[in-house]
C-alpha cells in the first residue's frame, strides 16, 4: 500500500502559458482518493500536496528532501505530477524537464527540474517501491495562453521518461507518448489520463479476489482505457519490479438487501401456488387485476406479475404485496425479514 505521496500540480504558471483548471482538479482528486478509507488510506500528514504558487522548484526539492528523511525502506512512495514538461537537445543530447510554477523556458537549468535531478531526488528516498505518475505532455495546444509572447513548452520527452523509469522497484506511467498531447476534454473535470487513473484506483481494474488493487493492474487499465476515449497512448516504464504490489484497497460494496425477482417468485409461489389471484391477494394489496397478463401455472404467473411490480407496473408497490401476504402468514420468517 502507498505509505507516502508527493502530489504536484501546476496550472497557473508565472512565465509560461497556463493550463486548464482541470490540472488543479487532478491533483486534488488524486490526493482525496488515496486518503479515502476505501482507497490507499494514506494518512493526511503523509500526503504532500503542492499546487500552483506553492509548487515552485525550491518547494518541490524541499518536499523530496523531507520525504527522503521520512519514508521507510519497506514503504511505497507515490509521485504524481500534472503540469507542463519541456524537452530540448543540448550538446547533441535530448534533455527533459518538469516545469514548476516559477519555471523560465530561457533558463531551464536554473528554474526547472531536469529528469536527471528528479532521478537523484527519487534515489534519495529509501522506499523499495516507487510509483511515478506523470501527466506532463500537455504542450501549448490545450493551455489558454496569457500572452502571445509566452512560448509553449513541448512536453516531457522520451529521454526523461526512460530515465525516470529506471531503477529497481520503480514503475512509471506517463499520460501519453512524447509526441502526443495529454488531453483535457472540453468541460471535463479531469484530464483523460487522470480520469482513467481515478477509475482504476477506485476499483475499475481486474478483480483478483484479494481485495487489493495492484500496480500493474492500474497501469493495464489506464493504458487500455485512454486510447478508447481519445487518440492518446499512455506509456509504461518499469525497473525490476518484484511483484504486482498493492496501491489501494478495492472498495467494499455492501451486499444488497433487496430480494431478486427469482427469490420473490420462489417465495410467493410457495405461499400462493395458484398465482397472484389466489385468496384475492393481488386485489387486497391494492393491485389492478386487469393490468395483469396471466398465463401458465402459478410460478409463471408470479414471475410475470412481480416483473411488472419491479418495472413500476401492476398498480401496486412490493411492500403492499408483502404486507397483504403477511396478513395471511403473520409469523412467516421470510416475510417478516423483508418487511423489517
Amino acid at each position: 500500500m502507498i505509505a507516502h505521496a508527493l502530489i504536484v500540480g501546476v496550472a497557473d504558471y508565472a512565465s509560461v502559458p497556463s493550463l486548464p483548471a482541470a490540472v488543479g482538479h487532478d491533483v486534488a482528486d488524486i490526493a482525496a482518493l488515496i486518503g479515502e478509507p476505501n482507497g490507499a488510506r494514506v494518512p493526511r500528514d503523509q500526503i504532500t500536496l503542492l499546487v500552483d504558487r506553492d509548487a515552485k522548484a525550491a518547494a518541490i526539492r524541499a518536499a523530496f528532501a523531507d520525504l527522503a528523511a521520512r519514508v521507510p525502506e519497506d514503504g511505497t512512495f507515490l509521485f504524481y505530477f500534472s503540469g507542463h514538461g519541456e524537452r530540448a537537445v543540448l550538446a547533441g543530447k535530448e534533455q527533459s524537464w518538469l516545469l514548476p510554477h516559477d519555471a523560465d523556458l530561457t533558463r531551464l537549468a536554473a528554474t526547472a527540474l531536469a529528469s536527471t535531478e528528479i532521478v537523484a531526488l527519487l534515489d534519495a528516498i529509501r522506499a523499495k517501491r516507487q510509483v511515478l505518475l506523470i501527466d506532463a505532455c500537455h504542450a501549448g495546444g490545450i493551455g489558454a495562453s496569457k500572452g502571445a509572447e509566452k512560448a509553449s513548452p513541448k512536453g516531457f520527452g522520451a529521454y526523461g521518461m526512460d530515465a525516470l523509469g529506471r531503477g529497481a522497484g520503480r514503475a512509471l506511467l506517463t499520460s501519453s507518448r512524447a509526441d502526443e498531447t495529454s488531453a483535457i476534454l472540453t468541460g471535463a473535470r479531469n484530464s483523460v489520463f487522470t480520469t482513467a487513473l481515478i477509475e482504476a484506483l477506485g476499483g475499475a481494474t481486474i478483480d483478483r479476489g484479494n481485495g487489493l488493487i495492484g500496480v500493474l493492474d492500474v497501469f493495464d487499465y489506464v493504458s487500455a482505457e485512454v486510447p478508447k476515449r481519445i487518440d492518446q497512448h499512455p506509456i509504461f516504464h518499469a525497473g525490476d519490479l518484484d511483484s504486482n504490489f498493492a496501491l489501494a484497497r478495492r472498495p467494499v460494496t455492501a451486499p444488497s438487501s433487496a430480494p431478486t425477482i427469482a427469490e420473490l417468485t420462489a417465495l410467493f409461489t410457495r405461499l400462493y401456488p395458484a398465482g397472484p389471484l389466489q385468496d384475492n391477494l393481488w386485489s387486497r394489496a391494492g393491485g389492478d387485476v386487469s393490468r395483469l397478463m396471466l398465463t401458465g401455472i402459478g410460478v409463471a404467473q408470479w414471475h410475470s406479475a412481480l416483473n411488472k411490480v419491479h418495472l413500476g407496473g401492476g398498480g401496486l408497490q412490493l411492500e403492499d404485496l408483502l404486507r397483504a401476504a403477511a396478513d395471511d402468514f403473520p409469523n412467516h420468517p421470510e416475510l417478516t425479514a423483508l418487511l423489517t
